[in-house]
Formats: structure tokens, C-alpha cells, sequence
């Protein structure tokens, strides 16, 4: 059975208030804050197929502050990748790794350039243009590592999801005590 997890990278203003925000919502969601201007959320119902709606919804909203970016991840079975870049409450643009598995048009592979751009790396335009296109990758974990990598993201939005943080099933160097878990009162 292959990899099954979603993950989204706040960067910017709303990054600290991600957990405040969560509850507001009543959603239920781990919190990991990086930085004053980096969090990752993992939220129980953005993993699998399932979770696009949700996805779309939460980060959505988490993007709406100025200067906030949200990157979304969602690994179907490690056969199919999507992320989703938002920006100003909107989706900026959609990359999926193979859209011919979910019929989706082959526009849906993203727009490296648009990417690079809003995340402020232009230098790394050739390397991510390479990995949206590479089409000799057995397992999707492998390209998101890779396209983390290159943006410089943190390691723990590839193969984590709230399901394994819940289990203990994380890395070992993962910051478990850091932490914050947000649900429903």
C-alpha cells in the first residue's frame, strides 16, 4: 500500500494565527509553527482523495491575510501528487503529477514559473520545471521530497498526515513536542 497523506505549508502573516484560526472553524488539525512566519497544518480531513474539497476550503481562507502563501499537498497511494499554491484567498495555480489518472487535462501539471515566482525563487525555475515534468517516478513521495527540496521546505510536508502524527507513526527526528493539536470544543 502506498503512501496516502496531506499536508499544508503556511508562509507569512498567518502562519502564528493558523491554530487560532483552526479552532475558530472547528476544525480538527495538528499544528506545527515553524517560525513567526512558517507553520505546517495537517488537518484530519486533507489525506486521500477525499480530501480536496477540504483542502481547497481551509487553504483558501489561510491565505487570504497579505503576504501569506499556502501550499497544499495531497499524495494519492504515492501514484498521483497534487499541490495547490493559494495566494489572496484564491488558488494561484494546480500541479498534479499525473492528470491522465484522475482524466483531468493535462493543464493541470502546473506552472513552474508561476511557482517560482510567487514563492520568490526564480533561480530554482529550470529544477522545478524538470521535476513537474519528470515522468520516470515510480513513487510520488520521491517528487515531492525532491520539489521540497527545491523551494527549501521543511521535510515534514512530504509523508506526514494526521493520521500518522495521531499513530506516532512520524519521523524520528520529527518535533513531535512542538506540536499543537486544535479540534471541535
Amino acid at each position: 500500500m502506498g503512501a496516502f497523506y496531506g499536508s499544508m505549508l503556511i508562509t507569512g502573516t498567518a502562519a502564528p494565527l493558523a491554530g487560532d484560526f483552526l479552532k475558530r472553524v472547528k476544525r480538527t488539525a495538528y499544528v506545527l509553527t515553524l517560525s513567526d512566519s512558517q507553520a505546517i497544518v495537517w488537518d484530519k480531513e486533507v489525506q486521500g482523495f477525499d480530501g480536496v474539497d477540504d483542502l481547497h476550503r481551509v487553504a483558501s481562507v489561510l491565505s487570504v491575510p497579505e503576504q501569506t502563501t499556502v501550499v497544499g499537498a495531497l499524495n494519492f497511494d504515492d501514484d498521483v501528487l497534487g499541490l495547490s499554491l493559494y495566494g489572496g484567498g484564491e488558488e494561484i495555480d494546480f500541479y498534479l503529477s499525473r492528470p491522465e489518472m484522475l482524466d483531468e487535462p493535462a493543464e493541470s501539471l502546473g506552472d513552474a514559473d508561476v511557482w517560482c515566482d510567487t514563492l520568490n525563487v526564480s533561480w530554482v525555475k529550470p529544477e522545478v520545471r524538470a521535476l513537474f515534468a519528470a515522468e520516470d517516478v515510480t513513487f510520488e513521495h520521491a517528487r515531492h521530497t525532491a520539489i521540497a527540496e527545491a523551494f527549501g521546505w521543511p521535510s515534514w510536508v512530504v509523508g506526514v498526515s494526521y493520521d500518522t502524527i495521531a499513530s506516532g507513526d512520524t519521523p524520528d527526528d520529527f518535533p513531535r513536542d512542538q506540536l499543537v493539536h486544535v479540534a471541535p470544543a
